[in-house]
């Protein structure tokens, strides 16, 4: 392969940008532009509730996050089979109803469930920021496997290392305790309601997910599932 094919193929791989909205997709730049329009009533939301600078700080983090996820996959592998558009839009509208409620106060919820301190919120940022790196240590670990949909691949493997030793999904572990982590910065008791319905979203995920991946491979993945935790190591 000379250095010509070598460039082109570069680009083909290179991830761009990718909002899908119902049926319609964007790319590129016009993929920047819905994102900033979806995301600036929940950002103004957030601004307008005057929330302290560790609540800004988290607020960004998930949007930093959430440019990350709109990122278009680059996979080496055809999907073989792929999670239905209406369980994927049930997952969305449950993460995105669990994020709102983190940070958008609730009349009857704004009672804090944790002192209102500088250390509190550092705590919970700590949370945040660790459980995000987690989260793309196991993302970058499974590699070209990775889907933000259920999906199984051509020549799908069974991955049984590094994170994935330990736990069947470490990366819903990571989301997980980036919820967490807000809540705890946060600190009011509608970001606990927003920390449940996230659990609830990741549960139903787990549980479809569990079901595919032991339809594929069969008595590998019972065995698998036996000496490995869901979520956390020894615990669920």
């Amino acid at each position: 392969m000379d250095a010509s094919t070598d460039a082109e193929t570069t680009q083909k791989q290179r991830p761009t940008p990718t909002v899908q909205i119902g049926r319609l997709k964007l790319t590129g730049a016009w993929a920047i532009v819905a994102l900033l329009v979806l995301l600036s009533p929940i950002a103004a939301l957030i601004v307008y509730s005057h929330p302290r600078a560790s609540v800004l700080v988290s607020a960004v983090l998930w949007l930093v996050m959430d440019v990350y996820w709109s990122l278009a996959e680059v996979k080496k592998r055809e999907a073989k089979s792929a999670e239905s558009r209406a369980s994927r839009r049930r997952h969305g509208l449950l993460t995105t109803a669990a994020l709102l409620l983190l940070f958008m106060p609730v009349p009857g919820l704004t009672g804090q469930f944790v002192p209102d301190t500088l250390t509190t919120a550092l705590v919970g940022l700590g949370i945040q920021i660790g459980f995000t790196l987690f989260y793309l240590f196991a993302r970058i670990y499974l590699g070209r496997l990775w889907s933000g949909a259920i999906t199984i691949m051509t020549d799908h493997e069974l991955i049984q290392t590094g994170p994935y030793r330990f736990l069947r999904h470490p990366m819903y572990t990571g989301m997980l305790g980036m919820f967490a982590g807000t809540a705890v910065v946060v600190g009011q008791y509608h970001s606990l309601l927003g920390l449940a319905i996230g659990v609830l979203a990741y549960a139903r995920k787990i549980r479809i997910e569990d079901q595919v991946l032991s339809d594929e491979f069969g008595p590998a993945y019972e065995t698998y599932r036996k000496r490995t935790a869901a979520l956390i190591p020894w615990v669920l």
